[in-house]
């Protein structure tokens, strides 16, 4: 039996992807009307360049044709200007005499309090919680919504993964139509749209990057997103640094210094497994042409890790690591923790590389050492402060 209440769904749909159908689908499943809402200006996004508003309305329109109980709504397109949900909500209640339920993925808990007027949002609507890959739904995120003073209800369905900002690199990856519906797809191909990183194809064919490894590379570049989008680090940059970071996989820095590349002398007191940081950080610098330290740094550091790390450079170390293609053991359980701390994260990869690299004998870069004494430092300081409160 379908619920009565109204399930408001409302986001950029920049452009709308399989994961937003996902989520309007099984609410259509639940509630006896859905109302798909996109924004004029996202107000955590408003300098994000979007495609034209009536574009993205026409594509949710043309996804959602088929679903009877589903309404797509042009109000806050209408309305212009940056767009708040208590407003949306506000006028809702004046159309509709039923609850409002307020569809949400669980990635979007942690902000939940940035909200505009959010304690007067959480008095007219009860969140209506999916679970998104990478980010579950559990006593973690049941403790945060408690503490909010959050009425909600758990979906009984989960979301597909992917998000818009993954179509750059779906795009560049040739994997659009895993992420996008067709009539996405058709419509970001004529338009020659999402072309920011199709310049890494011809890097990872100049440097003979495996078929394999840029799978790898891909599900890396994924995962980092999602982390990004957790810790509110920039996604751009993340990504850049993602699809990067194994760039150099396949040659030696003597090769490059061949070809005319300068490295600084780290580079050749390095052990043998952390060489490739070096010729992707160089490759990412001279030939993508990367000029931002950050970028640069997390590259370098991606397999050893180092103190002072930004969370940008937390994110790719972790999550070369746990992308969802890795079946080391123990990895389901750093990864359910990369999205909880990072830095304990961080010391979990940490203890297991060493102790793979001790099995084989193998050489532990000074690096890793002194990255797994900071962050144990950054974590007694955080107890310390927890056990004062």
């Amino acid at each position: 039996m379908l619920n009565n209440g109204v399930a408001l769904f409302g986001g950029s749909f920049n452009p709308p992807t399989l994961a937003h159908m996902s989520i309007i689908e099984g609410a259509a499943k639940s509630f006896s009307r859905v109302v798909v809402m996109p924004a004029a200006i996202s107000p955590f996004k408003p300098a994000v360049k979007r495609i034209p508003g009536e574009d993205r309305l026409a594509m949710l329109k043309k996804m959602c044709c088929d679903l009877s109980n589903v309404d797509v709504s042009s109000y806050e397109l209408d309305e212009k200007g940056i767009s708040y949900t208590f407003k949306t909500v506000q006028h809702l209640k004046g159309v509709y005499s039923s609850e409002i339920y307020l569809v949400i993925g669980s990635d979007n808990i942690d902000s939940l309090n940035r909200w505009k007027n959010f304690d007067e949002l959480k008095k007219d609507v009860i969140f209506y919680i999916v679970p998104r890959p990478f980010f579950a739904f559990g006593e973690h995120e049941e403790k945060i919504l408690g503490a909010l003073g959050c009425r909600y209800v758990a979906a009984d369905f989960s979301g597909k993964p992917g998000s818009s900002t993954i179509v750059p690199l779906a795009k560049a990856f040739h994997k659009l139509h895993e992420v996008v519906p067709d009539v996405v797809a058709e419509y970001i191909e004529s338009g020659n749209l999402f072309t920011s990183l199709e310049y890494v194809e011809k890097i990872y064919d100049r440097f003979r990057v495996k078929p394999e490894r840029r799978e790898h590379i891909y599900r890396t570049a994924v995962t980092a997103a999602a982390l990004a989008a957790k810790y509110s680090a920039d996604v751009e940059k993340t990504i850049t640094a993602a699809v990067l970071h194994d760039a150099g996989k396949y040659v030696s820095v003597r090769q490059l210094e061949d070809e005319g590349f300068v490295f600084d002398s780290e580079a050749h007191d390095c052990p043998p497994a952390v060489e490739h940081c070096y010729t992707g950080e160089v490759i990412a610098r001279d030939v993508a042409h990367i000029d931002d330290r950050e970028i640069l740094r997390a590259i370098r550091l991606h397999t050893t890790g180092d103190a002072d790390m930004t969370t940008l450079e937390k994110i790719i170390f972790c999550a070369d690591y746990i992308e969802y293609g890795r079946t080391t053991p123990g990895v389901e359980t750093i990864r359910r923790e990369a999205f909880i701390n990072l830095d304990k994260a961080m010391i979990m990869i940490i203890d297991s590389t060493m102790s793979y690299l001790k099995s084989k004998n193998a050489v532990i870069d000074r690096r890793m050492l002194v990255c797994r004494q900071w962050l144990k430092n950054i974590i007694a300081k955080e107890n310390k402060i927890d056990n004062n409160d």
